[in-house]
C-alpha cells in the first residue's frame, strides 16, 4: 500500500474518532449554547455521562465496516458491536439509533444482513452516513459509478435502506473519493455534483426507455 494512502486512511479514522469524542459530551445541546460555550478541548460526562475521549457508535461502526466488504460479515460485526461493545470506546454501547437497533435485532433473529434494513420514510436517518468513509477507500479505484452506487446502497441498507439514507452515502462516497485522489475540496464538490447529476440523468433515461419498451408490448 502506498504510504500516502496509509496516511490518508489513518488521518480519516483518527479525525473521525477525535471529532466524535469532542462531540459526545455536548450531543443534543442547542446551537446557541455551543456558540456561547464552544468546545475547545475534550470534555467529560455531560450528555452521555462518559469520560473524556469517548467516541460513539459513529466511530465504532466505522471501525467495524473497515474490516472488509462482505455484507453478511458486516452485519455480524455490527451485531458484535451492539451486543458486546466490539470497537466501543470502553467495550460497551451507550447509544444506538432506533433504526439501527431494529435492523440489528432482525439479524439477531436470523434475517440476512442483505434484507435487515428498513426502507420506510420513518426509518430514514444519518446512521449509515456517519460510518460511510471506509466505502470511499474500498471503491476508490472503481471506475464504474453504477458499481459504486450498488455497493454503497447494499452497505447502507444493512441498517438504513430508505432512499435518502443510501443516496446520501453514495454522494458522500463520490465526494470522498475525489478528496482521496487529491482534488481540492471546492473542485471536488463541483466534480461530485456533475458526476451525481450525470448518474441520475442516465438512470432516468434508462428507466424511461424500459417503461416505453414495456408499454410497447401492449
Amino acid at each position: 500500500m502506498d504510504l500516502k494512502l496509509k496516511d490518508k486512511i489513518r488521518a480519516s479514522f483518527l479525525g473521525l474518532a477525535i471529532g466524535d469524542a469532542l462531540e459526545v459530551p455536548v450531543e443534543f445541546k442547542p446551537r446557541e449554547k455551543l456558540k456561547e460555550n464552544p468546545v475547545r478541548d475534550m470534555l467529560e460526562y455531560m450528555s452521555w455521562n462518559q469520560p473524556k475521549g469517548t467516541w460513539s457508535d459513529d466511530s465504532s461502526m466505522t471501525f467495524c465496516l473497515s474490516e472488509g466488504f462482505d455484507i453478511e460479515h458486516i452485519g455480524e460485526l455490527f451485531v458484535k458491536w451492539f451486543k458486546d461493545g466490539y470497537w466501543g470506546a470502553h467495550n460497551e454501547v451507550f447509544d444506538i439509533g432506533g433504526t439501527t437497533r431494529h435492523s440489528l435485532e432482525r439479524i439477531l433473529k436470523g434475517e440476512s444482513a442483505k434484507f435487515s434494513g428498513n426502507l420506510f420514510e420513518e426509518d430514514n436517518g444519518n446512521g449509515s452516513l456517519m460510518r460511510n468513509i471506509p466505502m470511499a477507500f474500498f471503491l476508490m479505484n472503481e471506475t464504474d459509478i453504477n458499481v459504486i452506487f450498488e455497493k454503497v446502497k447494499a452497505v447502507s441498507s444493512v441498517t438504513h435502506a430508505h432512499f435518502r439514507s443510501f443516496f446520501s452515502c453514495f454522494i458522500h462516497t463520490i465526494f470522498t473519493i475525489e478528496l482521496i485522489n487529491g482534488i481540492e475540496k471546492k473542485k471536488a464538490y463541483k466534480n461530485t455534483i456533475t458526476k451525481v447529476n450525470d448518474f441520475i440523468k442516465k438512470v432516468i433515461i434508462t428507466l424511461t426507455v424500459m417503461r416505453l419498451n414495456y408499454l410497447a408490448e401492449f
